[in-house]
């Protein structure tokens, strides 16, 4: 009877135990390897993959080839301050020409750059002769170099090129005041230098990035390969030289919204040595993964970005290897680390050094493995009052970035959009708006008696999200541009804005017009040119930009999604993707794109039916009304007559 319990217990211990190791598995984020031949302190630059810091220390975990922790020092870099030696005499001779011979071991592998001669008679004068040997080979540093008196003895302060000398020789010759030939001999010699140390790593990588126009600038996004990362600096390559404002930043999630936060900003005002290379100075720990670039766009002409690089500050590794094999470093461990400005031993040499390979990621910590692991589904969706949808092809479960098409943003006039699969919610997050084009058809109407020239635009549709139109032709010409819009009820146009149009060269060229101050329901405009005793100019293109919003979702299957729109009375939403908001700006999200859209609309009677009784809808209170009316209908009834 007192067994099945123990029974139990060990049962429940063995799965415990069985379940440890692949919980264990489970808990990293990214591993790299370091490969250790024989025993002995081994030193490597930890790559930024492997850099995850926050408040001074990293999350970061060595282990051995028997699967045990191992200890590690962290440091930066090792102490660059000048030394001073005092050098003990291991041969004191006198050479075949009757000078007096020293010679000494630098220890400590100090590069040497300047010798200190102090004699011990102090009134001697002498001329020494200065050699050093270096990778085994005995070179003359310095000749006939003076020790005079300086002080209550005789110094000399001796300039040598600088290098890590194995030893010092020295021929001296003195000239004793009374004794004209006699030689003095030497009571000290020291050296000042720095040591041989090693100074901040730092390493160029290039970032993968994506490209935007939004809000007047070129959003360059960007994943840095590690965080907490400490940037020295950021360079942007461009087709043509960049001008004027920038802002650099990192994006955050709050309230399910992508959010743009600026760590630093400035302007480029002149021509450097490489004209097409804009570079950010930071020097100081960059918060996060995620890197945001914003280049102000003007009139010049900046083209397409050709390279994003981070120039990136690495810290340096140092372990006792006890055993030859392979040991792995990982992060995501929740293992703190200490990261020291210097060395604890400042005389501490590795006896090998080596590099990380083999770097991979957690693939239980994808964006595709995010949904499932977090259970981050959504709330089953109603598609009533909904009056379109366009189908959202994903080949296969991860992290996406949609545009909303031009006929989606038309139709949703700002509304809030749904995305669905299965019949239930896919949480996104709102990012931000994304400048997108159109070509426009060019319909021209001439005058030939007024030698007019006349434009209809005709826009896709009437909606607050057109950002601007833009005329394209060639050619030499001066001409003023009246822009007419139609008058309430399209009875006729009315003029709305003149411009200047000039072009001083043969290229093509563009005539922007801003179209903010467009009224929301006013789809159609026109252009009217009057070309004088010249002849008419040709407009080969027009073009129209709109304000796209932008969702980022996780797809953690494959198959055929759905995008609903046009409901007034859905809410926006509120999902929990901030939670995860970490794993999700590690990555950069998978451009996809939308189909054609079906437009759908329930019958009048049903959408009045099935609105008015949602919520607070006066539908209920009819039903009870009716109700009540026929209880007394039939409570009257049964009562008998007087």
């Amino acid at each position: 009877m007192h067994r099945k319990p123990l029974r139990w217990i060990w049962l429940g211990l063995l799965g415990w135990l069985m379940a440890a190791p692949a919980l264990a598995e489970e808990n990293w984020h990214t591993r790299g390897e370091l490969t250790v031949e024989a025993p002995g302190i081994v030193e490597t630059i930890l790559p930024p993959d492997l850099v995850s810091a926050a408040d001074g220390s990293l999350d970061l975990t060595l282990t051995g080839p028997d699967g045990l922790a191992r200890s590690f020092e962290l440091y930066w870099r090792e102490s660059v301050a000048d030394v001073h030696q005092v050098l003990s005499a291991g041969q004191v001779t006198l050479d075949a020409q009757g000078r007096f011979a020293w010679e000494g071991a630098v220890t400590d592998g100090i590069v040497v750059r300047e010798v200190q001669v102090q004699l011990a008679v102090a009134d001697a004068l002498a001329r020494v002769d200065v050699e050093g040997l270096y990778q085994g080979q005995w070179q003359m540093l310095a000749q006939n170099a003076a020790v005079f008196e300086a002080g209550a003895a005789a110094r000399a302060a001796i300039a040598v090129p600088p290098a890590a000398y194995e030893r010092l020789r020295l021929h001296l010759t003195a000239l004793d005041r009374r004794a004209r030939t006699a030689v003095a001999p030497i009571r000290e010699v020291a050296v000042t230098g720095t040591p041989a140390s090693k100074d901040y790593a730092v390493q160029t990588i290039d970032l993968p990035f994506q490209r935007s126009d939004a809000d007047g600038h070129l959003v360059i996004d960007a994943v840095l390969p590690g965080s907490g990362l400490h940037l020295r600096s950021v360079q942007v390559e461009t087709e043509a030289l960049f001008q004027g404002a920038w802002q650099l930043g990192r994006n955050s999630i709050a309230g399910s919204r992508k959010a743009f936060a600026e760590v630093r900003s400035g302007r480029a005002e002149h021509v450097g040595r490489t004209p097409r290379l804009l570079t950010l100075r930071l020097a100081s720990d960059w918060p996060g993964r995620s890197l945001v670039v914003k280049l102000e766009q003007t009139q010049r002409y900046i083209g397409a970005v050709t390279a994003l690089r981070a120039e990136v500050r690495l810290p340096r590794l140092v372990f006792a290897a006890d055993r030859p094999g392979r040991y792995i470093l990982s992060t995501g461990g929740g293992q703190k680390a200490p990261l020291s400005a210097q060395p604890g031993d400042t005389l501490r040499r590795p006896d090998r050094e080596a590099a990380v390979s083999a770097i991979h990621g957690n693939p239980l910590w994808r964006p595709a493995s995010l949904v499932e692991r977090f259970q981050l589904k959504g709330a089953p969706f109603d598609a009533g009052g909904y009056t379109w949808r366009a189908p959202l092809a994903v080949s296969e479960p991860g992290y996406y970035r949609l545009a909303l098409s031009l006929e989606a943003v038309l139709k949703s006039a700002g509304q809030p959009i749904r995305i669905v699969h299965e019949g239930r919610q896919v949480p996104y997050i709102q990012g931000g708006v994304e400048s997108k084009s159109i070509d426009l058809p060019v319909s021209l109407a001439f005058d030939q008696k007024k030698n007019q020239s006349q434009w209809t635009i005709q826009l896709p549709g009437a909606s607050g999200q057109w950002q601007s139109l833009s005329l394209h032709a060639e050619g030499l010409f001066s001409r003023r541009l009246q822009w007419e819009r139609p008058k309430p009820g399209n009875l006729g146009w009315e003029p709305w804005r003149a411009v200047q149009w000039e072009n001083r060269d043969a290229q093509e060229t563009a005539l922007r017009l801003d179209l903010a101050d467009l009224p929301p329901d006013v789809d159609r405009l026109r252009a009217v040119m009057d070309n004088g005793d010249n002849a008419p100019i040709v407009i080969s293109k027009i073009t129209a930009r709109y304000a796209a919003p932008t969702l980022y979702f996780l797809a953690h299957a494959s198959g055929t999604y759905q995008v609903y729109g046009g409901n007034p009375q859905a809410a926006p939403p509120q999902y929990d993707l901030s939670l995860v908001q970490d794993q999700l700006l590690a990555t950069l999200a998978e451009e996809t794109g939308m189909g054609a859209l079906e437009a759908f609309q329930r019958p009048a009677w049903q959408s009045r039916f099935e609105a008015a009784f949602k919520d607070t809808g006066w539908g209920l209170y009819a039903v009870l009304g009716l109700v009540t009316l026929a209880l007394v209908v039939v409570i009257v009834r049964l009562f008998p007559k007087a």
